[in-house]
């Protein structure tokens, strides 16, 4: 897991690479999901980085599209037991997330993956 910012000035909070795809993050204090949020994430395909599924988690009751790759997630996502959090339990080889070990960092800078990707 990596936070990133451009020398523009851009900032993404995380960044989750799992299975070669950089799944960023965003977190907001807010219950008002905004289209802006995810704009951020524009800068990852700018830069030819290989983007999966993007979130945002926030203080919005429920799941919200953002756009086609990035959705607004409430932080109660996160608990055990939550629909979302179902989701992040197994990769997409059913290894448990628990099984999984942290993979090294990649020479050419890309980050490393997390021990445990998300799944939205």
């Amino acid at each position: 897991m990596h936070h990133f910012r451009s020398k523009d000035g851009v900032e993404i909070d995380l960044l989750i690479e799992v299975d070669g795809r950089i799944h960023p993050v965003e977190i907001k204090r807010s219950a008002t999901v905004r289209r802006e949020w995810a704009e951020p994430f524009a800068t990852l395909d700018r830069l030819g980085l290989p983007r999966g599924e993007g979130a945002v988690l926030c203080l919005a009751p429920d799941e919200v599209p953002i756009d086609e790759r990035t959705t607004a997630l409430p932080f109660g996502a996160l608990r055990p037991g939550s629909a979302a959090a179902g989701r992040a339990e197994r990769q997409p080889d059913g290894v448990p997330c628990e099984k999984r070990t942290a993979l090294p960092r990649r020479q050419s800078g890309t980050p490393g993956a997390a021990s445990c990707g998300l799944q939205w």
